[in-house]
């Protein structure tokens, strides 16, 4: 049963492909995985709550099967939007083990991933968002991809995954490890078999989103439950799969993460469980792989009033002019009058046509 969850802690040093904390070593080793991952859809979702260090469900279960994907990653899981957050980084278009093209290959390790071995027992964690890509800060995530490991051999439990985000995260071990949680969502997978599994997640529609952090750095949470009545760690080996974002990855994650393991009892005790994550691997530092993506701004054509005071005047054309060459999402730029995503002859050409309307 979740306890308390966030205590103070002491950063350990990191050496190679071993981990240590302040006064001692992890019992796992560091270790390349590269076999198979599966997809697993989600059966349920709901909105959960840490009250008191408790997950506690504030929400209906809502089916999933009407949410199911569109597609891989990227595109977002829902067909459209910005991606936000990137710590999984398969290739684009697939996310079939052994086709990474973006960056694991870059690391000459393909399509395979980290992770502590398939004894390794984490099913608490929180990672860092140490950087957002620009303009998706406070925006509400309604896709996500996680890739964890699952290697219970009971087959019997049901899995559930739940996902919080946070304003703040403690990257100097002192503690708490995050703070300003926001309400998250819980992932219902039924029973879930061995091995290691990704899911494409749409929130679209359900009325259920992930709030981001205002200013692009924050924190991710994950934990696993077998049950919310009460919640209930999941209580066989599980952990999430370790990736980082590539450089010059416009969102970026940190060295530090705090994790449930020393001993595994749903808070995180002092000194033992945060940890710095910088390896002497590729890449580095690793953190748990999360990917969020946020809708795509909408865009409603304006015909050249770049201000929106329904007025096409002077002050519209110098907008459009200084904005000229702009390319981006439609509607993240107000002088993209015709939502194109781009400025350009032809939003000029509407600002001129439209001159003086409504003024």
């Amino acid at each position: 049963m979740m306890n308390r969850w966030l205590m103070a802690c002491t950063a350990g040093a990191v050496l190679c492909a071993s981990f240590a904390f302040a006064d001692g070593s992890k019992s796992a080793q560091l270790q390349p995985y590269t076999g198979p991952i599966r997809y697993a859809q989600p059966l349920q979702a709901c909105k959960v709550r840490l009250i008191n260090g408790q997950v506690v469900q504030v929400g209906p279960w809502i089916e999933l099967s009407q949410f199911a994907p569109a597609g891989g990653l990227p595109p977002s899981p829902c067909g459209s939007g910005n991606l936000a957050f990137d710590n999984v980084e398969f290739a684009d278009g697939t996310l079939t083990i052994g086709e990474n093209t973006k960056y694991g290959d870059a690391c000459g390790y393909g399509g395979g991933r980290w992770w502590f071995g398939a004894g390794y027992y984490n099913p608490f964690w929180v990672n860092d968002i140490q950087q957002l890509v620009p303009g998706t800060e406070g925006g509400q995530a309604d896709a996500l991809v996680p890739v964890w490991a699952n290697t219970n051999t009971n087959n019997a439990n049901t899995f559930i995954m739940a996902i919080f985000t946070a304003e703040t995260f403690d990257d100097t071990c002192a503690g708490p490890a995050a703070d300003v949680i926001y309400d998250g969502v819980a992932y219902n997978f039924g029973t879930l078999g061995t091995g290691v599994w990704y899911s494409t997640i749409c929130l679209r529609g359900s009325g259920l989103f992930h709030q981001l952090p205002s200013d692009g750095s924050g924190a991710y949470i994950g934990i696993y439950l077998s049950s919310l009545q009460p919640a209930t760690l999941y209580p066989e080996p599980c952990q999430p799969m370790l990736w980082g974002t590539k450089p010059g990855n416009p969102s970026q994650q940190g060295p530090i993460q705090w994790d449930d393991d020393n001993p595994t009892d749903g808070q995180h005790t002092a000194p033992d469980e945060c940890y710095d994550y910088t390896y002497n691997v590729c890449p580095s530092p690793l953190g748990a792989m999360m990917a969020f993506w946020v809708p795509a701004p909408s865009c409603t054509p304006t015909g050249g009033d770049t201000s929106g005071e329904g007025c096409v005047d002077d002050t519209d054309i110098l907008n459009i002019l200084l904005a000229f060459g702009w390319t981006g999402n439609p509607g993240e730029n107000a002088s993209d009058v015709n939502c194109d995503g781009a400025v350009d002859d032809s939003d000029l050409l509407q600002a001129l046509i439209n001159f003086g309307t409504g003024c």
